[in-house]
């Protein structure tokens, strides 16, 4: 997987990440962040969401179809 972009999503308090599976195959990929995260989905380029994954604390698993475009978007944690 190749990183492709990380910025301030258009919806306050969450942010895109953004990658390309470069490969002819499926790609098992993960984002790691360096604070907890509440929630994490799939989305179209444009930011619509399309199904939740699963975040554990820090880390959001994804898989990553074949010359795929791969957008995430993230929720940070509330801060203790």
């Amino acid at each position: 997987l190749a990183f492709s972009a990380a910025y301030p999503a258009r919806v306050h308090g969450w942010v895109v990440l953004r990658c390309v599976n470069r490969r002819d195959v499926p790609v098992a990929g993960s984002w790691r962040a360096g604070r907890a995260l509440a929630e994490a989905t799939l989305a179209r380029l444009d930011e619509t969401p399309l199904s939740p994954l699963v975040v554990r604390d820090r880390v959001i698993d994804f898989e990553a179809p074949p010359q795929e475009i791969v957008t995430v978007l993230a929720r940070w944690a509330e801060p203790d």
